[in-house]
């Protein structure tokens, strides 16, 4: 786990952002004032065997993820994902979480205000994106198979941010504990602050992209949603931890 430091950022994309979506704004400033930490890795198969011998997570994928323990665990629900982390707070007696949709979002851009911790461009060089649509869109570059398999990889294998987190951009998409609005940042007039946003039955929101995607998807700012039992083979876990002095 990474210690998160506290701070403040603008939340969301600019409007001359490259294929942004229209649920990315308005921007808003955003305080994280309480203290968090973050997984510097996605769940990995390895850690969700562990939860799934327990008893506490019943669901095993079929495809878990991919051909290697150290792999993100996909194809996993944000129910399947309360109770890994049902497990490992009885495992370790501490406050372990989903992230809210700010605090990831502060956390995947360490400090950056690019659509990329890496800045404005991202290639299969620096995530685990399809090779063929990096951000921006290159019109010469080549054509995207659709039939072609782009599988997770171990986690750690492209550079971390500036806080230390690896695989924020591609790779696996990451459930986050808020309800999804589409209209969030404008209906709340700005979003109100770090907490969870909803809490009643609802769809949840997405973030960070996957291997199969494009560069687009993988953009800090990008979010879409799930309903909470869907199962979808890019969608895997990355834990976040409450902090108490």
């Amino acid at each position: 786990m990474v210690e998160i430091p506290l701070g403040s950022f603008r939340m969301g994309s600019p409007l001359q952002e490259t294929l942004r979506g229209q649920d990315e704004g308005p921007q808003t400033d955003v305080t994280i004032g309480n203290k968090f930490a973050v997984a510097a890795h996605e769940v990995t198969v390895k850690q969700w065997n562990a939860c799934h011998r327990s008893g506490i997570c019943t669901y095993k994928p079929s495809e878990v993820g991919g051909r290697h323990p150290q792999d993100p665990v996909l194809h996993v629900s944000w129910n399947d994902a309360q109770q890994f982390i049902s497990w490992l707070r009885r495992e370790t007696g501490k406050l372990y979480r989903l992230l809210t949709e700010a605090e990831w979002e502060y956390a995947a851009r360490a400090g950056t205000a690019t659509p990329f911790h890496t800045g404005e461009t991202l290639t299969d060089k620096e995530a685990n994106i399809d090779k063929a649509m990096p951000y921006p869109p290159q019109p010469d570059g080549p054509t995207p198979d659709p039939f072609r398999k782009r599988w997770a990889k171990p986690v750690g294998r492209y550079p971390a941010n500036a806080f230390g987190l690896f695989d924020m951009h591609g790779n696996a998409s990451e459930w986050v504990q808020d309800c999804y609005e589409a209209n969030a940042y404008a209906q709340f007039q700005g979003y109100p602050s770090a907490n969870e946003q909803g809490g009643a039955s609802c769809d949840r929101v997405v973030r960070g992209g996957a291997s199969h995607a494009s560069g687009a998807f993988a953009r800090s700012a990008n979010r879409h949603s799930n309903a909470v039992d869907a199962r979808t083979i890019d969608v895997g876990i990355r834990v976040g931890l409450t902090l108490i002095d």
